[in-house]
């Protein structure tokens, strides 16, 4: 029998349910997103529970922002310690985005184009200091047609493969610099529509001066929404607030958010995107317009995916492979059917046996915070 753990310290939020991150980390967001002295009350009441060497692993996605949108004179005698994180960040992102420009250079000489998406686009190009960004790895999208092929490539050149996944895989290089190839910047994992429209959109750029593309800020920030609220437990949950912020900047105009309700709209997102927004702006006082929260919150989707994200907001991940197997088989050209769900579910037990996959269950719902009871 397994039991949901309690999780007293993750507060019920209008917006997002469960999907928020808990009290503490809230805490350490406001420090680094929220106006003036509203930021310092946080940071003060953080710091009078929590010291830096003991804090959870998850705050250390948040503490380079507060060193910098906080004054010394708050910090005390943590302004130090917080630049000497920083330059931690800074070195270990200058050297992923080195490999991800070499594995770029090599895709783009072997003519397999690419869109650069998440971190290394986001501290790159959109935050003002890289350093303030930190990243597990980098990402960039192939498309299904050129996935073969880009592995091909990067795996003669001496990449390893570390994972592969039916929207991707996970490669790193001789020194363990990971990087995500994608055949989708989302599907089919968090939403039911290939995201044409996005790559079409997508404006030409260059990362650690390697030529790639990158997706246009609008869309950008749907994926940013989407992604973030969506995560499993990691990084994500706690990085997307930050990422909003730094997409938003010092304010945007009514083109910039018309152009986020099209791509909201496009893919079906439109209420999951209008929760984060409504979120951001109550919680960081970000400028974000009532109506265009409104209007994405009341936007019509998928019936499955709002089934998703209902249980996402009372604290379950629900894998939902039977829609996922649905969509990739009509993104394919194929007719799904019963018969071609069963036969992979029963090929996979045929080849890691049942032990195998059993264990795999297991340690999943150990990742959720589930215990045996």
């Amino acid at each position: 029998m397994w039991e949901r753990k309690a999780n007293a310290e993750k507060p019920a939020r209008d917006f997002i349910g469960a999907a928020c991150p808990d009290d503490d980390e809230l805490e350490l967001l406001r420090a680094a997103l929220a106006p003036g002295d509203r930021a310092a009350a946080a940071w003060v009441r953080w710091r009078a529970i929590h010291d830096l060497d003991g804090a959870p692993d998850r705050s250390h996605e948040i503490m380079p922002a507060v060193g910098v949108a906080l004054p010394d004179e708050v910090l005390g005698d943590d302004a130090d310690r917080l630049r000497g994180l920083r330059r931690q960040v800074w070195v270990r992102n200058q050297l992923l985005l080195r490999a991800l420009s070499r594995a770029l250079r090599l895709l783009a000489e072997n003519d397999v184009p690419t869109t650069v998406i998440k971190g290394a686009v986001l501290a790159s190009h959109v935050y003002p200091d890289p350093a303030l960004r930190r990243m597990g790895d980098t990402d960039f999208v192939v498309g299904p047609e050129n996935f073969d092929r880009a592995l091909e490539v990067l795996l003669a050149e001496g990449w390893t493969m570390k994972y592969e996944w039916f929207h991707g895989a996970d490669l790193a290089d001789e020194n363990d610099n990971g990087t995500d190839v994608h055949r989708w910047p989302l599907f089919p994992r968090f939403t039911r529509q290939v995201e044409s429209g996005w790559l079409d959109r997508s404006v030409e750029t260059t990362i650690a001066n390697a030529p790639t593309r990158r997706l246009a800020e609008p869309d950008e920030l749907v994926m940013t929404l989407t992604h973030g609220l969506f995560a499993m437990p990691s990084p994500s949950l706690v990085r997307w607030p930050l990422d909003v912020g730094a997409l938003l900047g010092a304010g945007r105009d009514d083109e910039f958010w018309t152009q986020v309700t099209r791509s909201a709209g496009e893919l079906g997102v439109g209420p999951i995107v209008g929760a984060g927004l409504g979120f951001c702006r109550d919680e960081f006082s970000h400028d974000i317009p009532v109506d265009v929260v409104a209007e994405l919150r009341a936007s019509s989707w998928d019936g499955w995916l709002a089934y998703q994200w209902w249980r996402r907001t009372r604290g379950s991940y629900p894998p939902m492979r039977v829609r996922r197997y649905v969509d990739l088989e009509r993104a394919a050209g194929r007719r799904p059917t019963v018969t071609g769900y069963v036969g992979r579910r029963v090929d996979n037990l045929r080849e890691n046996g049942v032990s195998a996959v059993v264990r795999h269950r297991v340690a999943n719902l150990r990742t959720l915070g589930f215990r045996p009871g």
